[in-house]
């Protein structure tokens, strides 16, 4: 599961929502989102899709890895459409 917390503008409140590989990202239509991500947790099928869709980011050995900031935002907007 790969678990995007993000913080929803209108109302500042810290939201989450989850993908899995396989299914299009939880951001299609409203993309704005994205930049509010802070943070994404992830592991089992949806970790090892980020490994190695994302070889240019740091990698943590783990059955759970988070990443924070621009390593967040990064994965949440290019999860597939």
């Amino acid at each position: 599961m790969l678990l995007i917390i993000y913080r929803q503008p209108a109302t500042n409140t810290l939201m989450q929502i989850g993908w899995e590989v396989g299914t299009p990202s939880p951001f299609k239509g409203a993309e704005q989102l994205i930049f509010t991500t802070g943070e994404v947790r992830a592991s089992g099928a949806e970790l090892a899709w980020i490994k190695v869709m994302f070889k240019n980011l740091p990698e943590f050995n783990g059955q759970q890895v988070s990443y924070y900031g621009d390593f967040a935002k990064f994965i949440a907007g290019n999860l597939p459409v």
